[in-house]
């Protein structure tokens, strides 16, 4: 007899009868266990899928996360930088040396985190 749902068979048993036939009262008892067993095993599979289609979101979510944050932590040193290299084009001929060099510095330093 077969441990199956509407689409799969989970498993066969076989019973050693000791060559006598089956009784249809037996057959129908063995035949209520078996569905039953088939019922927890496709419950078991969908809480299982379930499962993996949770961890799946989770996981989906950390790496969506770990990109923001990656985004995020390379765009707050290029603002800086870029806002520097702006004022550099911009102001060139009124910026003395020493503010040129420290504007210079600053990027320098926004580049190395």
């Amino acid at each position: 007899m077969a441990v199956r749902s509407t689409d799969k068979v989970f498993a066969i048993v076989a019973i050693d009868m000791d060559h006598r036939d089956i009784l249809a009262f037996e057959e129908g008892i063995m035949g209520a266990i078996l569905n039953e067993c088939a019922f927890a095993l496709e419950k078991e599979e969908l809480i299982i899928e379930r499962k993996e289609a949770d961890m799946k979101l989770q996981k989906e979510q950390l790496r969506a996360n770990l990109i923001r944050s990656i985004s995020h932590d390379l765009r707050t040193p290029l603002t800086s930088i870029s806002g520097n290299a702006e004022t550099l084009m911009g102001n060139d001929s009124q910026l003395g040396s020493v503010q040129r060099k420290a504007i210079y510095k600053d990027i320098y330093s926004k580049w190395r985190m």
